[in-house]
C-alpha cells in the first residue's frame, strides 16, 4: 500500500521529468527534514536544506546511494 504522499510527488516527478524516488528516499528525506525542523531555529530552515541536498544527490547514482549521503546530512544538525 502507496503513502499518501506518493501520489502527489509521483506525480510531480512525472510532470517534470525527474525519476520518482523510492520509499527509502522519502523516509530518509523526511527524516532529514524532521531533524532539521527540530535543530535550527527556524523551522523553514528544513524544506529549504532538502532542497539543498537534493542539488548534492542528483548527481548520485543510485538511490541507495542517495539515502547513505541524505543519513550523512542529519549529522551535519546535532541535537541541542
Amino acid at each position: 500500500m502507496s503513502e499518501p504522499f506518493e501520489r502527489v510527488t509521483d506525480s510531480f516527478a512525472a510532470s517534470v521529468g525527474a525519476t520518482p524516488m523510492t520509499a527509502d528516499e522519502a523516509t530518509a528525506l523526511l527524516d532529514l527534514a524532521r531533524h532539521v525542523a527540530h535543530t535550527s531555529e527556524d523551522r523553514r530552515s528544513a524544506p529549504l536544506v532538502c532542497y539543498l541536498a537534493g542539488q548534492v544527490l542528483a548527481a548520485e547514482p543510485s538511490p541507495g546511494d542517495r539515502v547513505r549521503r541524505i543519513r550523512g546530512f542529519i549529522e551535519l544538525y546535532p541535537e541541542a
